[in-house]
């Protein structure tokens, strides 16, 4: 798994509603702990998601993995840490779809750490903070492929947001193929790979006398949405027993 990191500043307004709704979010979930009343998620975090849509970004730096880059299988982290410090209650992790968001985890000083129905077993929490923050989503799949926001929710200001994209790929081991052409001292060499998105495919080989020549390179696309790329080149030079012939395979640039 890979991933690059980016630092954004976010300005803005936060109108005196906002605060207004935090500081009755802050009163629910004191009386929720005084009394034992808590039950199912919880009563700061439906308000404080309540909250998100009034909330315009604020000034504040956050930083975030830019794009982070997980083979289907693998586990994916993401991390979100506020620069400045402040006053947080919440952070919270949500899933971007079709411009929908949907809540996938939170943490707060009140009630820890919260795993939302749909991603348990899914999502865990790698580092818990309020100023720092980390996630993983384990054994990711296409279908994990998008944007990811994390929300830093404080008072009296309102909302800080990051924004991290995950793009899975799938990459399966190339199939190399070396046979003789009609002339003396050639050789075909074909390498085979497939993987979504469509792989880079590159031809090597091992005594520096010999090189290749007429390359090329078809792709195609199948019902599964991967796609199978095949470059065929020809392989010129005296070769003995020690020559080898290697193909690479990469999904991402």
């Amino acid at each position: 798994m890979t991933g690059t990191w980016n630092v954004t500043s976010l300005v803005g307004k936060v109108p005196e509603l906002v605060h207004e709704v935090e500081s009755f979010c802050l009163d629910i979930a004191r009386l929720t702990l005084m009394h034992g009343l808590s039950s199912g998620s919880s009563p700061l975090e439906e308000c404080l998601s309540c909250l998100t849509p009034l909330s315009t970004a604020l000034t504040a730096v956050i930083q975030t993995q830019q794009t982070v880059l997980a083979a289907v299988g693998e586990d994916a982290e993401f991390s979100c840490q506020l620069l400045e410090t402040k006053d947080v209650v919440q952070v919270t992790w949500q899933k971007i779809s079709h411009d929908v968001e949907t809540n996938v985890a939170t943490y707060s000083k009140y009630y820890g750490e919260r795993v939302n129905d749909g991603f348990n077993n899914k999502v865990v929490f790698k580092y818990t903070g309020l100023q720092n923050c980390s996630i993983v989503i384990r054994n990711v799949m296409q279908q994990d492929d998008g944007c990811y926001h994390c929300l830093f929710n404080t008072y009296p200001e309102g909302s800080f947001t990051g924004r991290t994209c995950l793009q899975v790929y799938e990459l399966h081991e190339p199939v190399v193929d070396v046979r003789e052409s009609n002339s003396t001292e050639e050789w075909v060499v074909s390498c085979s790979a497939t993987g979504r998105p469509a792989p880079t495919v590159t031809l090597s080989v091992s005594q520096q006398d010999l090189s290749f020549s007429q390359y090329n390179t078809v792709s195609v696309s199948k019902p599964n949405a991967t796609f199978t790329v095949t470059t065929t080149a020809v392989l010129s030079g005296s070769c003995n027993n020690s020559t080898q012939v290697g193909c690479a395979a990469s999904a991402h640039d």
